[in-house]
């Protein structure tokens, strides 16, 4: 979401689409139309023309509107195969993608991460897209990533930020955590680490220090 309005800020004219896509179906899926950039911040848009889509659970079954399943799709413009794997595909057009997903009110699909990133923790199946994306909407974050400890039952965010956070920014992130995650889900390590890019500020780019040109 914060990606989207700091885009939104920097490119006021340019019409931005949101597009989801997978190498194997041709490759675009579905297009979120510019109109919804920011009031539909969490989906990738509509099916496009020709694509079905289809939300399953482990076992094969639908899941319902809103719930999250593992994303399948079937469109005409599906590849035939793999040049080293003589495996067939399915015959019947559908693709198995190893995406989470979902479906909104509206018939929109909502990515909610890898399905192989997937692990357990404290005994329960976790997707730490879902911990990311929550914190992704604080402020200054500019991409983190949640792991498990190894050895340990416990969870670590790292997260990379924009230089100018103030000196308070860790304990506003671990209290932004605790206040939009269960508590099983708040990372027990959290390491902030400044990042070095480029960003907009006001519509114009702005090179922040250790950056060239």
């Amino acid at each position: 979401e914060m990606l989207r309005r700091r885009i939104a800020a920097a490119l006021p004219r340019v019409a931005a689409h949101v597009t989801y896509g997978v190498t194997e179906a041709g490759p675009r899926v579905a297009t979120l139309p510019p109109d919804r950039l920011l009031t539909a911040v969490d989906s990738v848009g509509f099916p496009l023309d020709g694509v079905e889509i289809a939300i399953l659970d482990e076992e094969g079954d639908p899941m319902p509107a809103g719930q999250v399943g593992l994303l399948h799709i079937r469109t005409p413009s599906r590849m035939n195969g793999y040049l080293d794997d003589p495996t067939p595909l399915d015959p019947s057009g559908w693709l198995a993608v190893k995406d989470l997903a979902s479906l909104d009110p509206e018939g929109m699909l909502v990515i909610h991460g890898r399905a192989d990133r997937q692990f357990k923790h404290r005994g329960r199946r976790i997707n730490p897209a879902q911990i990311e994306r929550v914190i992704e909407r604080l402020p200054k974050v500019v991409s983190v990533r949640v792991e498990p400890v190894p050895g340990s039952d416990s969870l670590r965010a790292i997260v990379h930020h924009q230089i100018e956070v103030g000196d308070d920014f860790h304990d506003r992130l671990v209290a932004h955590c605790r206040r939009n995650l269960p508590p099983r889900l708040v990372p027990d390590v959290v390491e902030t680490i400044p990042e070095t890019g480029g960003f907009f500020f006001k519509g114009r780019p702005l090179a922040v220090p250790g950056t060239v040109g």
